[in-house]
């Protein structure tokens, strides 16, 4: 995750491909953002602070029925992302989205 204007950048990466999308602060962004291999990945994403601490961003899959969590600890530096309910037709982002 990145700070910008109203939020956070945030970056989904997996060994063949990834995907960059906005976080609207306490708010949600809509937005339709290009992954690597060419997709267009409707989501909507909201953030904020838990602590001062820790930042959770929520990630809706506009186009499946699928959440995402991501929470970053700035102590340990790390971030963990989790599946609401794990998509059952895989996790990869090219599954994400409406078949074109």
């Amino acid at each position: 995750m990145a700070p910008t204007d109203g939020g956070w950048q945030l970056s989904l990466i997996e060994p063949a491909n990834a995907l960059t999308l906005p976080a609207g602060a306490g708010a949600w962004t809509v937005s339709a953002p290009v992954d690597q291999k060419g997709g267009t990945i409707p989501v909507a994403a909201s953030g904020g602070w838990v602590d001062d601490r820790t930042l959770r961003a929520e990630i809706i899959f506009l186009e499946t029925p699928h959440r995402m969590d991501i929470t970053c600890s700035l102590p340990g530096r790390t971030a963990t992302a989790a599946w609401r309910l794990p998509p059952i037709g895989g996790t990869k982002l090219r599954r994400l989205h409406s078949p074109s």
